[in-house]
């Protein structure tokens, strides 16, 4: 293994070739009366051509399927390379650093890094067709190896968060460098990779923390759902301005046209539909909001006009039936702690961090 990539290795492969058994060699048998040089020459000496990120060859064909012998339960990414290639030797560094910033950034599913080389396990290669090097495939976890893995360096350059993406793999963000660092010894760069892994470590354990919480009730998933709309369109609509520093009319045009779907879509029962939205609609059409300020005092007003009505769930509830299990406690909650969670997202939308939820 080299770094967080591990040398793909199958032992009952290596005894097959020690002992010349079976037919991983030799054709199979019915076949070998046909074997001719050709067929028995080196990958390497195959017809092969450039095509400017791969070094395309014509693989022998195998007359029988081998597949990776790997465990299912965790992702894997597996480059198929051929020693020889040069587009493999120049990609060698670059691939074990997207497997290690992959492995530290994963929150949740494992996933392992190997690297093949077709030279030795050119059956493997065949059966998975694999028609240039260097091919990465991946497997999510649970994935057969009896079919081909996803190929990941077809269109476009591989990358952490595309292996994330491609094998659904949960990955914690980490910042990213604006500038090249140097370091003027092998200590100092080393330091700085075991402070970024411990960074990556934190972001993971707390990415995965989060994902423990789910809103409690569905009126606290309604409620994080209004804090979320309010709070988009007051960031959102008046980011740009026509010359008479009116709201822009594809913004105007796009927030009418989701006021008219949260209409059509969300619950009659919604107490934001019926109040908020219609007033919001109103106002757009009258060309009544003419700047954020006002567009807050609208969403004051309304969360005002809730809490003037005495009601002990939170602005945004969509069942009077059903209780917010998190606002109160025995006695239940006190008007001043209303009027605030009024205004704050669940534990389980922004975990403490405003207007970074997942609503």
């Amino acid at each position: 293994a080299v770094g967080h990539v591990s040398e793909y290795f199958d032992w009952e492969v290596f005894e097959r070739m020690r002992n010349q058994e079976d037919d991983y060699y030799k054709e199979d048998e019915e076949h070998e009366e046909e074997e001719d040089e050709e067929k028995k020459q080196t990958l390497k000496d195959q017809e092969h051509h450039d095509d400017g990120s791969k070094t395309k060859v014509d693989m022998r064909k195998s007359n029988t399927d081998h597949y990776l012998n790997l465990s299912n339960d965790v992702a894997h990414v597996v480059e198929f390379y051929a020693p020889w290639c040069p587009h493999c030797q120049h990609f060698k560094w670059e691939y074990i650093e997207i497997a290690t910033e992959t492995k530290r950034r994963t929150t949740s599913t494992p996933v392992e890094f190997h690297a093949v080389s077709c030279d030795v396990y050119w059956r493997i290669c065949s059966t998975y067709e694999v028609d240039g090097f260097p091919t990465i495939m991946g497997w999510k976890k649970g994935d057969s190896f009896e079919k081909a893995g996803v190929i990941m360096n077809e269109e476009e350059e591989i990358h952490p968060d595309l292996v994330g993406d491609m094998l659904h793999l949960d990955l914690a963000n980490e910042a990213v460098e604006i500038y090249e660092l140097e370091f003027e010894t092998e200590k100092e760069r080393l330091a700085y990779e075991k402070k970024q892994a411990k960074k990556a470590k934190q972001a993971a354990q707390k990415k995965a923390s989060w994902h423990q919480y789910t809103p409690h009730t569905h009126n606290d998933r309604y409620h994080n759902a209004a804090l979320s709309f309010a709070f988009a369109i007051k960031t959102q609509l008046f980011q740009t301005l026509t010359e008479d520093g009116k709201m822009e009319p594809k913004r105007k045009n796009a927030l009418v046209d989701f006021l008219n779907l949260m209409e059509w879509a969300t619950p009659p029962s919604w107490n934001l539909r019926t109040g908020f939205v219609k007033e919001l609609q109103w106002s757009v059409d009258s060309d009544a909001i003419s700047s954020r300020g006002a567009l807050e005092s609208v969403i004051d007003s309304d969360v005002d006009k809730h809490r003037s009505g005495k009601q002990d769930l939170l602005w945004g509830y969509v069942d009077p039936n059903l209780r917010t299990s998190w606002a109160g406690g025995l006695l239940g909650p006190s008007e001043e702690q209303l009027a605030k969670d009024d205004k704050k997202w669940s534990n389980s939308c922004t975990h403490l961090e405003p207007a970074k939820g997942f609503t």
